[in-house]
């Protein structure tokens, strides 16, 4: 662009172009006419568009872990299964409920349906202890166990729901039968947690 102010500039005061009154006041105008006119196409010119990164291409870069009942069986299960996913560095980690427990919440369904409210509630019971003691096992914090045990009372108010109105909907099956996923991942979190901070 300087280039071209230049150019017109030497073309302007030489004697073959110069005509009747032209001044070099009158040559500096011009000049600055071309300059300001060549700025504007500069700035008014589209940037060029960005490379796009398809959805495919960033996803690929996300290592996902998903865990089975099996892996979560346990303590031993457990922290097998978080040194597998630090040692995959997996950005997200999926659990299934510990192994067991969606056929047991599946029979709570169907007693309280069939009205065995006493056979219900006592499995109910058998799946809050036995994440209490997965919970003590991995030094879960008060808070984290105060969480589980809102989840079991939760699960018991589902259970005497459908034992009143002697039926489940899909809506209120799906709410109990998810309680096993969100039980396994309150206590996994705390043993991906400790491996985390383990020093290799």
């Amino acid at each position: 662009m300087l280039n071209n102010v230049y150019k017109i500039i030497k073309t302007l005061e030489s004697p073959k172009h110069k005509v009747g009154n032209t001044t070099k006041k009158q040559t500096q105008q011009t000049a600055r006419w071309v300059f300001e006119l060549e700025s504007k196409q500069v700035k008014d010119k589209p940037a060029p568009p960005k490379k796009k990164t398809s959805i495919r291409n960033r996803m690929s870069k996300i290592i996902v872990s998903k865990f089975g009942g099996t892996s979560m069986g346990n303590y031993e299960a457990m922290s097998s299964s978080a040194t597998i996913a630090k040692n995959k560095q997996s950005r997200l980690v999926v659990v299934s409920a510990t192994s067991g427990t969606t056929n047991s919440l599946i029979s709570i369904i169907k007693n309280s349906v069939a009205g065995d409210i006493i056979s219900a509630l006592e499995t109910v019971e058998l799946i809050k202890k036995r994440h209490l003691e997965l919970a003590s096992e991995a030094n879960l914090a008060t808070e984290e166990i105060t969480k589980i045990k809102k989840l079991i009372e939760e699960l018991k108010s589902l259970s005497q729901g459908m034992y009143f109105l002697r039926e489940a909907s899909p809506k209120a099956q799906d709410r109990l039968q998810s309680i096993g996923e969100r039980l396994s991942s309150l206590i996994f979190t705390k043993f991906f947690d400790n491996e985390l901070k383990k020093i290799d």
